[in-house]
């Protein structure tokens, strides 16, 4: 799975609920190359914050490690609207994937955001 190839475009906006480990750096940058928003949620958020968060941005996919699984259910199904979670150690050779040379990537400017970091 790639997150061009998921559906998501340019300007959306993924949510993030893990502790730092190297498929979060993967995850953050491949983001950044395909003109995808991440928004870094707190792993000591409630579910409620998360959810908030969630419905804020409208994120349609929501990244979590192992420890924060169970968060990031409760949070998902609290929200109106759809949001698909993905595991992110499981993921990881799909985002790879993105980095491969010779891919198409949107064009970007210095105006396009980078991300949103939530913190706790």
């Amino acid at each position: 799975m790639s997150l061009l190839g998921s559906g998501i475009a340019p300007g959306d906006f993924i949510a993030v609920l893990s502790r730092n480990c190297p498929e979060y750096a993967v995850l953050h940058f491949g983001a950044a190359r395909a003109g995808v928003v991440p928004e870094h949620i707190s792993v000591r958020s409630t579910p409620e914050e998360v959810a908030a968060i969630l419905a804020q941005t409208k994120s349609r996919l929501l990244f979590h490690d192992d420890g924060s699984g169970v968060l990031a259910q409760l949070a998902c199904e609290t929200v109106e609207h759809d949001v698909g979670r993905v595991f992110l150690a499981e993921g990881l050779a799909g985002f790879l994937e993105m980095m491969r040379p010779g891919r198409d990537f949107p064009a970007l400017s210095p105006e396009d955001p980078l991300c949103i970091t939530y913190s706790g």
